[in-house]
């Protein structure tokens, strides 16, 4: 059988267990394979095809994290012939050992008083939302583009709870909301019963779009910003305020822990107030 033969069934094997994003990564990656290799029978690659693979990416200058990235789409891909077509010719551990080692960059991130300057030339419900939904929930883009009414509900005891689904296999996770975000939510809701009742997302327009918006805000604000630092800048936030890197992993729907682990990097003063800590009283003068 041909890779590309078997890379159809491979894209709806992905189905359901990844987010269309990295399907559509893995099917440009199979098939920039096939462009290089050649369209073979899968019984006849070897590790060399791989290495082949690899070298062509970096005559081409590719960067150490898209290697990572093909070189991983492949490693599952093989994975996926194990399993399904018995393939043995190649191991996917094989595939991972040829991954560079990718350099984890420090996040960036924004001061408060930088939050603070973008909200005070807000001119409007509608640019509100943008930053504060941004900074008090630490959404990515797309699931904040993704919210719909029914996400957000107030229980009995009159706190308000953000329903996020992420792409990846459905995952769920629930964001609690300050009050300030609850009002700001409430007011942003009777507005767009006003100006779209028949709306069912709250946000009726694209990733361009917000950045757009954003980066409009941020210039009235002599700010420099896009919509994943604001990302970032929860995540500081939070730890710069004692709250548990696991609570923070868990509101950020990070699956590892590791993944929030870098922005223990940002903030060095903080490893400093924490070594701190430890310090003995040996002091033993009466």
């Amino acid at each position: 059988m041909l890779i590309a033969e078997t890379k159809h069934t491979f894209m709806a094997y992905l189905k359901g267990s990844k987010s269309p994003d990295t399907i559509k990564t893995y099917d440009f990656v199979i098939q920039r394979f096939i462009d290089i290799i050649g369209n073979k029978e899968i019984d006849a690659l070897k590790i060399d095809d791989f290495m082949h693979f690899k070298a062509f990416l970096v005559d081409k200058k590719a960067s150490s994290s898209a290697i990572a990235t093909h070189l991983s789409a492949l490693s599952n891909y093989v994975s996926f012939l194990r399993k399904i077509y018995k393939f043995m010719a190649v191991d996917q551990d094989d595939i991972k050992d040829l991954r560079p080692k990718v350099s984890q960059q420090i996040p960036q991130y924004l001061e408060e008083w930088e939050i603070t300057a973008m909200l005070d030339v807000c001119e409007d419900i509608e640019e509100e939302i943008i930053i504060k939904l941004l900074f008090y929930t630490g959404l990515r883009a797309k699931e904040m583009l993704s919210l719909a009414h029914e996400n957000f509900r107030e229980d009995l005891n009159g706190l308000m709870w953000l329903k996020v689904i992420k792409g990846k296999g459905n995952k769920e996770r629930v964001i609690p909301l300050n009050d300030d975000m609850k009002t700001v939510i409430k007011r942003y809701m009777e507005f767009l019963k006003f100006k779209n009742p028949k709306a069912s997302k709250l946000f009726n327009y694209s990733y361009s779009t917000l950045w757009y918006r954003l980066n409009k805000i941020a210039k009235r604000a002599n700010v420099t910003v896009h919509p994943h630092l604001m990302r970032h800048t929860f995540a500081t936030t939070l730890l710069s305020k004692g709250v548990d890197i696991r609570v923070i992993a868990d509101i950020m729907g990070h699956a590892n822990v590791s993944s929030t682990m870098r922005y223990t990097k940002v903030k060095p003063q903080l490893a400093v107030e924490a070594v701190n800590k430890l310090i003995l009283d040996t002091d033993k003068s009466e």
